[in-house]
């Protein structure tokens, strides 16, 4: 008997995949997670992930490319010598909802995981004691005449971007929770490394009236999932500056640390993808110097000098430089839980 391989097996196959992409993102979707979430996941790119969670997964890929192939096989015309189909039609939706299925368990049992709590940042304040008053001059002793004071000049402010780009849809978020994988944490310690062999963490970090770190999110996927991603990324990178500053001696004056959340970048590209989208999830500082050696600087006023400097149009231009994003920033204390 003649086999033919029909056009039509093909187009169903084709369709079958673009269906179950679709559904797969739907359901990574209603755990507030896309596709990529879906192949972070089967590579165990976040913590705290069981081996059920990645037997689940990858159960899910499996039956999903068994029923594109079921597909195939239940609409193609090819017979055997005996006549008979090689696939029953039942088959490929039964394996299209095992995978979805599968998908939905992956994310559920992935969500139940412990996560981990963000380092506390302390914020350590010197009390100065009251000067002693100096006694009245006689009321027979001159006045002596009083030289102008030469005005001091403002403290600098510098604000630079950093050896890091952030991982795309790292950290990963999902279904109200979050997770940071080895290989973002592996950025941000070589970013801060602990034994600082040239010096450059302890220029940029010591000796500051204060310290911002920032967090963006470049232009794809949701802007309410990004804006949480953008805040996760300013607490990590001030969080391992942090843990740098724990690390040193008393000879490191500490700053204050700052966030700064710049949330989501503007649609400024066109179907970019990760690679050409990673300038917009570039780590960035700003820091300002100590206007005198024992100047003290309160949270607030370091919170609020961040803020003006990103107001001035000229500050910001030295921060982003052509980066744009959505919304003004948050500016918050690191640490502070409000």
């Amino acid at each position: 008997m003649e086999n033919r391989t029909p056009v039509r097996a093909f187009i169903v196959a084709i369709v079958a995949l673009a269906a179950l992409a679709a559904a797969m993102a739907f359901v990574a979707g209603m755990r507030g997670s896309d596709l990529g979430g879906v192949f972070s996941l089967a590579l165990m790119r976040f913590d705290g992930a069981s081996l059920l969670c990645l037997l689940a997964v990858w159960g899910a890929l499996l039956a999903g490319a068994l029923s594109v192939i079921a597909f195939y096989g239940a609409f193609s015309e090819e017979e055997d010598r005996y006549a008979r189909r090689r696939f029953p039609k039942v088959l490929p939706p039964l394996l299209f909802i095992v995978s979805l299925g599968l998908l939905w368990l992956a994310f559920a049992c992935a969500s139940r995981q412990p996560a981990p709590e963000p380092q506390p940042v302390r914020i350590e304040k010197i009390v100065e004691a009251p000067l002693a008053e100096d006694p009245p001059a006689p009321l027979d002793v001159p006045m002596e005449a009083v030289e102008p004071v030469a005005e001091t000049p403002p403290p600098e402010v510098t604000a630079r971007a950093l050896p890091m780009r952030w991982i795309y849809a790292e950290p990963l978020v999902f279904n109200g929770d979050w997770r940071a994988s080895p290989e973002a944490k592996h950025q941000l310690a070589e970013l801060f490394p602990f034994t600082d062999p040239d010096g450059s963490v302890k220029a940029l970090l010591c000796g500051k009236a204060w310290v911002a770190l920032a967090g963006a999110a470049s232009q794809e996927g949701p802007a309410g999932r990004n804006d949480r991603r953008a805040r996760l990324r300013a607490e990590l990178a001030a969080g391992a500056a942090e843990q740098w500053l724990d690390a040193q001696g008393p000879d490191c004056a500490r700053p204050i640390l700052l966030g700064l959340d710049l949330g989501q970048h503007e649609a400024s590209l066109v179907a970019p993808d990760p690679s050409q989208s990673a300038g917009q999830r570039q780590a960035l500082i700003v820091s300002r110097a100590l206007a005198t050696a024992d100047e003290y600087v309160t949270a607030d006023r370091a919170v609020s000098e961040m803020t003006a400097f990103y107001a001035d149009p000229a500050g910001r231009a030295a921060l982003l430089g052509a980066r744009r994003y959505l919304r003004d920033p948050v500016v918050f204390v690191a640490g502070d839980p409000r």
